[in-house]
């Protein structure tokens, strides 16, 4: 996105009204505003570049990286692309969303004033939602390179800890649940839950290759940027003498020129979360890191402190990925929640409601719950597969809502990225009614599924895998599409899939089609079911092909589709083949002939020497044109002899064009040429002077397979 116009003052923003003050800092100071358009309350971050006119640098570079960031962003602080500059103070003013929590530091230091550190089920909550924004932030080329609790902004007041560590301690006082436990519960539990950790403060912020790969780093023109503590040591200038030893081990530290990899954020990362959990600050250099990190308390899941550990690694290389990061730090709060902190709230929420006089008493948790239930975290209760396809039908659902966060939200509990679109509980009745049909599809959306409800009900009868990524591209959701690949979906071409690639060819959807060769890699030339063609496997450009879509078509062949490769089966047919050879009787919904044949002359435009190519008995495009001339007419017929094609080549079996036979339903086998004289007499204008003399006895290598035009 492109970077905002600068509005020039003279003096006050007039379409902005002051409110009050929120704080200061180094380069300036924040503060609410309310916008005259909309009365909306906003905040204003003011630049002083009067007193140190590098930060007007720092400002502007901060506008052009934020800017980039889309609104859909949800773990990115929102930018309102609003800038103004007064000239006569010199100060830069960026305005953006207010966050009512105002930022992590100040949680941080309340809660140590409190001597009651952040409950480990929150910090680690929100240290799922930092490593997330940190992986947003390196997919869109950008490091961050100032990654500190100051700059992760909270979109509501956290109010709830002294609740949850009376729930965790056992004893808990009844005001706090009564005011504070619904609200919590209602907030974890609602399937559009919003984001609550924000990253903000983009002054150091930087776009290079070092964010998307980890060997890449960039040099500092201004040296060294960053926080004292929450800066690494490449950063810093230093390195071990045994770079990438044994994780851990730190060897004769030297100095040398400052470097920033995409992993020097994960390192501040490390340092944040950190001081999130223990109240203190990380220390100034990383030598000390061997010490400081058993202070993380064992109330954390193992797997987190182990994450936190290698994040504070002296050797980048042995620090986690981004995507590693922020899988790892979703596992670990799915772990956390096992530990039986929500059902313990529940019940006192309930026991608090039968005995409305306990309010402002202390509750004791373990008088309520049951005698097998101990501190020990625990596991999921009830049958796990029952609890799977619970989180398996909740994400299919969100998915056919396009509901990205309650997607998450399923997925961060346990549900299968891969599973299958099709609901599995309906057994062999499920097409009996409507209403099964609706329960039997539920990822699907209502207007998709009645578009294409022939070709659904036809891939779940022939019990063709049918993944929820492939669902995703059928609804057209891009944003869904990369949730579900940025979380694992497999891109793997499996047999008896019907692939996403495919169904966005015979969809036609060109953006789906580039998004997902281009940036996902999916391989062009795959073959997977055909989703209109749901008994035989296709590469895309025949699916697109098969149903007239053009665009698609033009796009794929752009992008390096082949029109040579030939199927997999005994029929071993090419393209133009298959194209030429659909029994139109059993396709799905209706096509343009017109649209086919544009989109024949496109592959024969690729590739000339196709029309000559023999499927494995032998049999041209042409053969296959006349067999099914009787559903369509001659003009495929018409389509091969005008570009050259030979009536009088004969297949394995000695047969050539004029005895190509067909069943007509209720004529029975039948020679096609004597039955529909104009097939015969498009065959009977071949004329050899119209082939295309670059072909004339020449053999043509096509597919592994040596071609020799006959003439």
């Amino acid at each position: 996105m492109a970077s905002p116009i600068t509005r020039r003052l003279d003096g006050n923003d007039p379409d902005y009204m002051f409110l009050e003050m929120l704080g200061y800092g180094v380069s300036g100071s924040v503060a609410k505003v309310r916008r005259v358009s909309d009365g909306k309350i906003m905040a204003c971050k003011a630049i002083d570049c009067l007193t140190n006119p590098s930060f007007l640098e720092l400002g502007s570079r901060e506008i052009h990286t934020w800017a980039s960031f889309s609104a859909s962003e949800k773990y990115i602080a929102g930018f309102a692309h609003d800038v103004a500059w007064t000239e006569r103070t010199q100060t830069l003013r960026l305005y953006m969303k207010l966050y009512e929590g105002g930022d992590l530091q100040k949680v941080i230091t309340e809660c140590r004033h409190q001597d009651l550190p952040i409950h480990p089920f929150m910090a680690t909550y929100w240290a799922m939602e930092i490593a997330r924004g940190l992986k947003a932030c390196h997919d869109h080329g950008i490091i961050h390179r100032d990654l500190k609790p100051a700059n992760v902004l909270l979109d509501v007041p956290y109010v709830y800890n002294r609740m949850l560590w009376g729930i965790t301690d056992g004893r808990v006082l009844g005001d706090d649940v009564k005011t504070h436990g619904k609200a919590f519960l209602d907030w974890f539990k609602s399937p559009s839950r919003l984001p609550w950790c924000h990253i903000s403060d983009f002054g150091f912020g930087k776009f290079t290759p070092a964010a998307l790969f980890s060997e890449y780093y960039t040099k500092g023109s201004r040296g060294s940027v960053g926080t004292m503590g929450y800066m690494a040591p490449e950063v810093l200038g230093e390195v071990s003498a045994r770079y990438g030893a044994t994780p851990g081990v730190i060897n004769d530290v030297v100095k040398n020129d400052p470097k920033f990899y995409g992993k020097s954020d994960v390192y501040s990362f490390g340092c944040l979360v950190y001081n999130l959990c223990t109240g203190r600050p990380p220390p100034p250099t990383a030598t000390e890191w061997s010490t400081r990190i058993l202070e993380i308390p064992d109330t954390y899941p193992e797997l987190f402190r182990e994450i936190i550990s290698k994040c504070v690694d002296f050797n980048p290389e042995n620090r986690p990925n981004n995507r590693d990061l922020s899988n790892g730090m979703a596992d670990a709060f799915i772990e956390i929640q096992n530990y039986g902190l929500l059902s313990d709230l529940a019940r006192v929420l309930q026991d608090l409601e039968s005995d409305p006089g306990s309010d402002s008493t202390y509750i004791n948790i373990t008088d309520l719950r049951p005698e097998a239930t101990n501190l020990e975290p625990t596991t999921n209760m009830g049958d796990p597969s029952e609890r799977q396809k619970e989180l398996d039908s909740a994400l299919r659902r969100a998915l056919a809502a396009g509901d990205c966060d309650m997607m998450t939200l399923a997925i961060e509990l346990g549900a299968d990225v891969n599973a299958s679109a099709f609901e599995s509980s309906v057994q062999d009745s499920w097409f009996a009614s409507e209403s099964t049909l609706n329960v039997e599809f539920p990822s699907f959306q209502p207007g998709v599924f009645e578009t294409y409800k022939d070709i659904l009900i036809r891939s779940r009868q022939l019990e063709r895998v049918f993944p929820l990524l492939t669902a995703a591209v059928f609804n057209g959701q891009s944003e869904c599409v990369e949730l579900l690949i940025s979380e694992g979906a497999s891109l793997d071409h499996a047999e008896n899939k019907i692939d996403a690639l495919s169904v966005a060819a015979c969809l036609g959807n060109i953006k789906m089609i580039d998004r997902l060769v281009l940036r996902w890699g999916f391989n062009i030339n795959a073959k997977s079911v055909n989703p209109n063609y749901a008994w035989r496997e296709d590469i895309p450009i025949v699916s697109a092909s098969m149903v007239g879509r053009q665009e698609a078509v033009r796009r794929l062949l752009e992008l390096g589709a082949s029109v040579a490769v030939p199927s997999d089966d005994d029929e071993g047919n090419y393209p133009l083949h298959t194209v030429f050879g659909v029994d139109w009787s059993v396709l799905a919904h209706l096509v343009s002939l017109d649209d086919i044949e544009a989109c024949a002359k496109m592959i024969y435009d690729a590739a000339p020497q196709v029309i000559q190519l023999r499927d494995g008995q032998g049999r041209t495009p042409l053969h296959w044109a006349v067999g099914r001339a009787h559903t369509v007419g001659p003009r495929f017929v018409k389509f091969l002899i005008d570009r050259g094609a030979n009536p009088y080549t004969r297949d394995d079996n000695g047969c050539d064009a004029y005895h190509v036979t067909s069943v007509v339903r209720g004529r029975g086998s039948m020679v096609v040429a004597d039955a529909y004289p104009k097939v015969k007499e498009w065959l009977d204008g071949y004329d050899c002077m119209i082939i295309d003399v670059r072909y004339i006895g020449t053999s043509q290598s096509v597919g592994g397979k040596s071609v020799q035009a006959q003439y």
